[in-house]
């Protein structure tokens, strides 16, 4: 019955503009929400680095080394490389600065260099960048219209990158989502905790347990401890090769390549060798390390002799016979070891790499089969000119698993700029104990982020560059 009141009806239902409003509205607030949120969280994680550096800065040092990169630099391998410097015995002090900014791109990092090099005045810079270059890497200082700066913003909105995430848009097209990761291939290795994780300090029983002491001792760098772990368990059962090979790679991250000799000398003398192109890979990299290149010579062959098919003994002889100079005799063994295993990724990644070795080197610049994006190098090559510039070092690091040739290729060789090579070391040591030891995900395509055991691999692999390419020999009192 209708109203004849003339009083305004209050039971009106909105009308459906209304309602399109309405939900709008409660959509962007939401949004509004979880971007705050993002942002609240990634403040949070930001903290530990900000803490790490403070601490750091605080001590003081003869050489501060700065960080730069993204996620897989931030809160990761500097925190064990400081822990791997203090520990070398070198009389330099060292001062390592984490920062790296998860999610950020080669443009980002240049745009706030010259800042950070004001801040903290490094001698050493170390930069592992290049993966996110994806969609925008460029400073927009360069140029850009309204609409390229607000595309800029939306892309740079914390709620955007994670849906990039998960829908896999990565770098190498590399979904999480989609990412089987690889078993372990055998059960050799101990498991791993926290570098802030104490070791249990109780009475062991086994040589398992020992064995897995030994390691998390490795990790607090505590090497007495972990070298007296490892003799304990070689002690209850000495003709097993393991506590052997646990004290050899010990020694040998001490830089006591002499007693790590000796170690794998004796798992040859053992009857129950598992590996033996293994065991002379090793003794070869050890005789290497030592000047002694005749003796390295010897076992590079050795293992190659044993396993024919083996890729890795394969390489590693073939880089030995390259860094000697020995480029014809490389390049043939290497031609040789991929007409054996035709099918090998890593022989013939290598092949396409060292194809020059019968004949000299044409610099090249960016090519069309270049892994590199335009983006990352010219924004690489910036940070490269800026930072020679300032009187500081470059330390180029490749991501775990990629070719280092395609990054000296577009940086060049310079005085002051190094390279650390992390290819061989990394695919080695996934064959050996499993892809999900050393990383969490696969959002690389070939390599994602570092466990512990990954981050300190990694970042053993830059102390042996800054200790012995960097700072070769460096006189006890004496500064760079």
């Amino acid at each position: 019955m209708p109203d004849l009141s003339g009083r305004p009806r209050t039971d009106q239902r909105p009308s459906r503009w209304s309602k399109s409003i309405l939900a709008l509205s409660g959509g962007l607030a939401a949004v509004v929400l979880v971007e705050m949120g993002l942002r609240l969280g990634g403040f949070v994680y930001q903290m530990k680095p900000e803490r790490f550096n403070a601490d750091a800065l605080s001590r003081g040092g003869d050489v501060r080394v700065l960080c730069l990169g993204e996620s897989t630099t931030q809160g990761a391998y500097p925190e064990h490389l400081q822990a791997l410097l203090d520990n070398s015995g070198t009389p330099l002090k060292f001062v390592v600065i984490d920062k790296g900014i998860s999610g950020t791109n080669s443009g980002i990092i240049l745009m706030f260099l010259e800042n950070l090099l004001d801040t903290y005045r490094p001698d050493l810079v170390l930069t592992m960048i290049g993966i996110n270059d994806v969609g925008w890497s460029v400073p927009l200082k360069d140029g850009a219209g309204r609409i390229d700066r607000w595309f800029h913003r939306f892309r740079n909105l914390r709620i955007s990158k994670l849906y990039r995430i998960a829908t896999g848009e990565r770098a190498g097209g590399a979904s999480r989502r989609n990412v089987v990761v690889p078993k372990r291939t055998h059960d050799e290795f101990v498991p791993m905790s926290p570098i802030t994780e104490k070791a249990p300090r109780t009475t062991q029983t086994s040589m398992t347990d020992y064995l897995n002491s030994g390691e998390l001792f490795q990790q607090e760098g505590a090497w007495a401890e972990a070298e007296a772990c490892f003799r304990n368990a070689l002690k209850i059962d000495p003709k097993n090769e393991l506590p052997h090979r646990f004290l050899g790679h010990l020694y040998e991250r001490q830089r006591k390549y002499r007693k790590a000799i000796a170690c794998f000398k004796n798992i040859l003398e053992l009857k129950t060798q598992g590996d033996p192109a293994y065991i002379h890979r090793c003794l070869g990299s050890l005789y290497d390390k030592e000047k002694d290149y005749g003796n390295a010579l010897v076992h590079y062959k050795k293992a190659v002799e044993i396993n024919p098919t083996d890729e890795f003994s394969q390489v590693a002889l073939v880089r030995f016979l390259y860094n000697r100079n020995a480029r014809k005799e490389a390049y043939a063994g290497l031609r040789k070891a991929r007409d054996l295993n035709p099918t090998s990724l890593l022989l013939n990644s290598e092949f396409l790499k060292m194809k020059q070795y019968a004949r000299p080197e044409k610099p090249k610049r960016e090519t069309a089969l270049s892994p590199y994006r335009a983006v990352t190098i010219r924004n690489y090559t910036k940070i490269r000119d800026i930072v020679l510039s300032r009187g500081a070092r470059l330390v180029c690091v490749q991501y775990p698993m990629r070719p280092l040739r395609p990054l000296e290729e577009i940086i060049g060789k310079k005085q002051n700029v190094f390279y650390v090579d992390n290819e061989l070391s990394f695919r080695e040591a996934v064959r050996r104990d499993g892809y999900d030891i050393y990383f969490t995900d696969k959002f690389g395509g070939d390599f994602g982020h570092c466990t512990v055991r990954g981050n300190r691999l990694l970042a053993e692999n830059i102390v042996r560059v800054i200790l012995h390419e960097v700072y070769p020999g460096r006189p006890s009192g004496t500064k760079p």
